[in-house]
């Protein structure tokens, strides 16, 4: 029997890579296959982690919910993209009715750059209105979303039907499939928020999707309904081209590239990141 709810806190810091049933079905042609699409995101999973890919520390915001239900869902993006770029460095897409076309969300996300982006509207599977050109309702569709390769890293999305990930064309995995920076997409944002800025101190986005799902006195939120993360839970916003080191609850464990041990080099409490240029005296470089 399904059940709906989860009977215990989430232990795991997890994310889905699923680019399954994509065939871009809205457009002339057909994206790359499932294959393909996998071996383009881990392509574009390792350029990140070690700088390859570089952005500005800029964020878009879409909010065409404003303050409905005065549940103020793009508070998640606003809350979490402050201490990650500065409230100066968040630049707002025209979400109104009148909106000329070049200041829309997908305008502003294919001809510019962001470390994150938000975005909430009028959902279906495969789009989100008042974000793109189509139609009355100004929709932005998933096809849009990979044939114009949406220039953002982090991805959050709020709207009807997203946490329908196994449907064709789902348009929060669209954002997994862009060619060049897509990496990871939380939704529903805003409902309920997310706590995600622990990123900001070296933390993967792992750790603020189980933070969140778990939540319930630690922050206040509007619901703890409808989490899902899309994306490697390992990644994080800042990189390195060096390995870098954490230094966990437990212990700091050496691995020796060569024959593949582990050795226990000491025993630390709490979590700080422990760069290879700080190096220990043993020589090594390979420490998790």
């Amino acid at each position: 029997m399904p059940i709906s709810y989860l009977p215990s806190d989430v232990e795991l810091m997890a994310g889905r890579v699923d680019l399954a049933n994509m065939p871009g079905n809205a457009v002339p042609g057909t994206w790359p296959n499932e294959t393909e699409l996998l071996r383009n995101y881990l392509n574009k999973d390792h350029k990140w982690r070690f700088k390859q890919i570089s952005v500005p520390r800029l964020a878009l915001m879409a909010d065409r919910f404003g303050d409905s239900d005065h549940e103020a869902r793009a508070a998640t993006g606003y809350r979490n993209f402050t201490p990650f770029v500065g409230h100066g460095n968040i630049i707002l897409a025209d979400i109104s009715d009148t909106a000329p076309p070049t200041n829309r969300w997908i305008s502003l996300i294919s001809s510019n750059t962001y470390l994150w982006t938000y975005g909430c509207g009028g959902g279906q599977d495969t789009s989100i209105s008042e974000l793109g050109l189509h139609g009355q309702y100004f929709d932005v569709w998933s096809t849009d979303i990979y044939a114009q390769d949406a220039h953002a890293v982090f991805f959050m999305l709020e709207g009807s039907w997203f946490g329908n990930w196994d449907h064709t064309d789902n348009i929060m995995r669209s954002t997994l499939a862009t060619p060049t920076m897509g990496l990871a997409c939380c939704c529903i944002a805003g409902h309920p928020h997310w706590y995600i800025h622990h990123m900001g101190l070296g933390e993967p986005i792992g750790y603020g999707a189980r933070l969140t799902m778990n939540n319930s006195t630690l922050y206040q939120s509007n619901t703890n309904e409808n989490d899902a993360a899309d994306g490697a839970g390992r990644s994080r916003i800042w990189t390195h081209p060096e390995r870098e080191w954490r230094i966990g609850d437990a212990a700091l464990d050496r691995l020796d590239r060569y024959c593949g041990r582990l050795s226990r080099l000491s025993r630390f409490l709490g979590h700080r990141p422990f760069h290879q240029s700080h190096r220990l005296s043993t020589g090594r470089d390979d420490v998790q």
